[in-house]
């Protein structure tokens, strides 16, 4: 048939050697097969018949070169964009083509990037920044956000990586648990969390602007379990109080974050000092409605015990999350979980430390 030609003769370019894609012709033909084989494609298709067509427009898309020369390349890529937009597997490789543009161009000039080097990789990100919202798949779409992101950033592009970052922050308010799992959340925020360490604050909307703008799209959620909830607020406090060190865990060469910054002045400490007081405020109000497994609960609490000041608050949310734990606590893994806490606590440096691990040392028993 005229439709399995095309995919053999698509798949007999894409196993050409490399250079070979550049002759203008041969690109022009392989180019009209991969855009037939797309608009074949319809509501009706079967999912194997996507999935195959996915691929081996994908490997085409991948397998394209130009040498040297990157802005004939990220052209090419422009137009498969504008010709080849239904299928998923697509735009990810076009997003992933395009990172290794930026790579190529960064390695092209050592890192020191002229006038129109530095436009070439504005235009890559933008690219990405244009495409990546149209990727269906949501786990996948804040990967590439983020991905897109952190290369921004490694290159001081401090606008274009807040606006990246900012996009991952806004897809997650129209992804339900039915298309975000929570699982699938908590791996990204682990991962955003610990990136957005390094991340310097707005010069006009504060220190923690991406920061609290997540906190506000994880509390305003509809979660599918309580206990993930519980995790996200473990995971934002570990990044605040990552936030409160005089020299952050790390940086990225070239970028000055918010301990340079704002080397802990006044207004920082207060307003950091407010967000995590509500965050432990709201953690309380949590506790006691929680079921299910232990395990988000006493990752909280291991979270709390190593990162947070041991304030009368701190210690009151401290001992709500080990009674919780203990209640939940069904298993021997759990309930070994449980008491290594109380002894870790019990000796830890302060009294406030060993009273707390003692009590809990004493309800273990």
């Amino acid at each position: 048939s005229r439709q399995g030609l095309g995919k053999q003769l698509l798949t007999r370019f894409c196993d050409l050697p490399p250079g070979a894609s550049r002759d203008p012709v041969v690109l022009h033909t392989a180019f009209s097969l991969a855009k037939s084989m797309h608009d074949e494609l319809d509501s009706l298709s079967m999912d194997d018949e996507r999935r195959q067509a996915g691929h081996l427009i994908s490997r085409f898309v991948r397998c394209v070169a130009f040498g040297d020369d990157l802005e004939q390349h990220l052209s090419f890529l422009v137009e498969c964009r504008r010709f080849l937009v239904n299928l998923d597997q697509v735009k990810e490789a076009l997003v992933c083509v395009v990172t290794s543009l930026v790579d190529k161009a960064n390695k092209k000039v050592g890192m020191k990037h002229t006038r129109r080097t530095m436009s070439f990789v504005k235009a890559c990100l933008a690219y990405c920044h244009v495409t990546i919202p149209s990727i269906s798949d949501r786990p996948r779409r804040l990967s590439h956000f983020l991905f897109c992101g952190r290369v921004a950033l490694s290159l001081g592009l401090l606008s274009q990586c807040d606006a990246l970052l900012k996009g991952a922050i806004t897809t997650i308010p129209d992804s339900p648990p039915s298309i975000l799992s929570d699982e699938d959340l908590i791996s990204f925020l682990s991962s955003f969390t610990s990136a957005l360490i390094a991340v310097p604050g707005h010069p006009e909307h504060g220190p923690f602007f991406l920061a609290k703008g997540l906190l506000n799209v994880i509390r305003e959620r509809e979660w599918g379990n309580p206990s993930s909830k519980i995790m996200a607020y473990g995971l934002m406090m570990s990044h605040f109080c990552a936030l409160a060190q005089k020299r952050l865990p790390y940086h990225v060469e070239g970028t000055e974050a918010n301990d340079v910054l704002f080397a802990r002045d006044t207004a920082y400490m207060e307003e950091l000092q407010g967000v995590l007081d509500k965050l432990v405020e709201e953690c309380t109000t949590m506790v006691p409605s929680l079921t299910g497994s232990a395990a988000p609960v006493l990752d909280l609490l291991n979270r709390l015990l190593c990162t947070a000041r041991m304030t009368p608050e701190c210690c009151m949310l401290a001992w709500d999350l080990f009674s919780a734990a203990a209640r939940l606590s069904a298993s021997y893994s759990d309930r070994k979980w449980l008491r290594n806490t109380a002894e870790y606590t019990a000796g830890g440096e302060g009294a406030v430390y060993v009273e707390l691990g003692k009590r809990m040392l004493a309800a273990c028993r």
